[in-house]
């Protein structure tokens, strides 16, 4: 039998084979870990009892094996993961809670290697044979930035087809295409409330997304299958836009003239901040989810009111409100690239593979299951489903553009 502890120290200084890494994959997996590797951590952490699960000794154990795990596999294993590791239960004993810093400190492996299901350890639930490549006979790649605007004249320009520069001149402002999934408004003054507004409306398809910036300079973000609808020149009182499907705002405060997004049979009401609302005609609820600032929220139909503070998200189903604090990055992660999972359950998870590769799942019903883990969003989808499969004990196919679930 190999040297664990010896074994454990090589893999620290970046010096184990890919077999190797998963061999030590291979001990996590055991109803029991080896007194040898579990001596070996214990011992990083100079300490005689091991500090809280939260602790700084733990966070900065497991980031610097993380470090070093991405490194030793780069460009060999699924390279673009996350850094969370599983919480785990809390055990009196002492070797069992050593035992969890073993797996806690080793936990940068299980992501490097895919998603892993949020709950503790559980044997058999990785396998070795991960490491090697499995071939796709079909793959579909991610999406990218992808829109339509239609002028108020009727007018569409395919903006992914559009070259960089200046679009169209409407009222008095320019449309310019600054870069590649960019679109910005530049010019022009607010509209006197005798004239009539003239609106643009942005549209991203199935596998596509785009950023705008309007004519205040609030910046907008749209996930794939979304739309604005906006003034090209607010008018002096408000600042009126409608939403449907996924969007990100970065409002530009103006403390006379109030930003109003209507969404799915609600309105959100700010000065200036930061949000993600996500409504979309065919989920059971709208998400509208605060990162700073402060936002008032207004049911159309029963005239209900809430106001959120940093870290709340409210549904709305119907007239019915829930707030609630989130992990806020579970809801703005597609806006720096990433699908980020917070035990979001499988029919959540789909949803958005569906729309960002434009593919449909082909399946009577899901098994429930939650994930929990990061990954880029410029990955081809076999990668995503790769590691589901790895982590989840399902088996998908890929046809076409459907995904089949065996």
């Amino acid at each position: 039998m190999q040297d664990l502890s010896k074994l454990y120290k090589r893999f620290l200084k970046g010096e184990c084979s890919r077999e190797e890494i998963a061999f030590l994959l291979e001990q996590f997996q055991q109803e029991t870990v080896d007194d040898q590797l579990l001596a070996f951590i214990s011992e990083q952490l100079e300490k005689e009892e091991p500090p809280g699960p939260d602790s700084p000794e733990v966070e900065a154990l497991f980031e610097r094996n993380r470090r070093r795990l991405m490194q030793a596999a780069e460009g060999e294993i699924h390279p673009r993961m996350g850094n969370r590791q599983d919480r785990g239960r809390s055990i009196g004993i002492r070797k069992h809670r050593i035992r969890w810093y073993a797996a806690a400190s080793f936990a940068a492996l299980l992501c490097l290697l895919g998603l892993y299901i949020y709950g503790p350890f559980q044997k058999n639930e990785f396998s070795s044979s991960v490491v090697a490549s499995v071939p796709q006979q079909q793959d579909v790649d991610p999406g990218g930035n992808r829109a339509t605007l239609t002028l108020s004249n009727g007018d569409v320009i395919v903006l992914n087809e559009a070259g960089q520069g200046r679009l169209a001149e409407q009222d008095g402002v320019d449309l310019v295409k600054p870069d590649q999934g960019q679109l910005e408004y530049i010019g022009g003054q607010p509209t006197a409330p005798e004239e009539a507004l003239v609106y643009n409306t942005i549209h991203t398809p199935r596998g596509g997304k785009y950023q705008v910036r309007l004519p205040d300079g609030t910046r907008v973000w749209l996930n794939a299958e979304s739309q604005l609808r906006y003034p090209v020149s607010f008018g002096d009182a408000e600042r009126r836009v409608e939403l449907s499907g996924e969007g990100y705002f970065e409002v530009a405060h103006r403390e006379d003239q109030p930003f109003i997004v209507e969404s799915q049979g609600q309105e959100v009401k700010v000065l200036g901040t930061h949000f993600n609302i996500k409504a979309y005609a065919d989920e059971l609820y709208s998400r509208t989810t605060l990162v700073e600032g402060r936002v008032s929220i207004r049911q159309l139909e029963s005239g209900k009111e809430q106001i959120l503070k940093p870290g709340e998200q409210a549904r709305l189903n119907g007239t019915h409100f829930q707030v609630a604090r989130v992990p806020v990055e579970e809801s703005t992660g597609w806006k720096d690239g990433l699908f980020v999972f917070r035990n979001t359950n499988i029919h959540s998870v789909m949803n958005q593979l569906e729309r960002w590769y434009d593919v449909e799942l082909d399946a009577q019903t899901l098994p429930a299951k939650r994930f929990y883990g990061e990954m880029s969003r410029d990955v081809k989808l076999s990668e995503i489903l790769d590691m589901m499969e790895v982590t989840s004990g399902l088996k998908f196919k890929i046809e076409g553009r459907k995904i089949m679930l065996e």
